[in-house]
């Protein structure tokens, strides 16, 4: 096989591995970032759980506070607890929230991932292509070649 070929051959190897290489460390680093995204999503909802005994065992522990000191749980007493419990469920839906927003963002850049992958890929593929635009282009043993009706001149 003549040097020039030869060269374009492993041009077009090296291109390929290249666009290959490129897909498969896209493909991983778009499975590590789903895999964050679940385990983001699952902190943050074993947080809000976490929150929510804490809030509970808290409104627990001021209604017996007040009824120890003799409070009746009604008007002001009463509101500071229900203000309690809604400012917990308002915290709690914020962490819940907040953990999903975290799931979208990490499949955002996972799909990023991918495409950049197949950009790679498709590069490739185009660069193995491109490795033997010089056979067919003007000028050189390509031009030649072309010109005898081919590379191939058994007949």
């Amino acid at each position: 096989m003549p040097a020039p070929i030869a060269f374009m051959a492993a041009s077009a190897v090296f291109s390929l591995f290249q666009g290959l290489m490129g897909a498969a460390a896209a493909s991983n680093k778009a499975s590590f970032e789903r895999l964050r995204g679940r385990m983001l999503r699952r902190e943050a909802m074993a947080a809000a759980d976490r929150y929510a005994e804490e809030a509970k065992a808290f409104h627990s522990k001021q209604a017996t506070a007040f009824t120890k000191a003799g409070v009746r749980l009604e008007g002001s007493p009463l509101a500071v607890l229900d203000e309690t419990i809604l400012v917990s469920r308002e915290n709690i839906s914020a962490i819940r929230a907040g953990a999903r927003v975290e799931e979208l963002d990490a499949g955002t850049r996972a799909a990023n991932a991918l495409n950049k992958g197949r950009t790679a890929l498709i590069s490739g593929i185009f660069g193995a292509g491109m490795s033997f635009a010089p056979a067919f282009g003007t000028g050189g043993a390509g031009a030649e070649a072309a010109s005898r009706g081919g590379w191939d001149q058994r007949g």
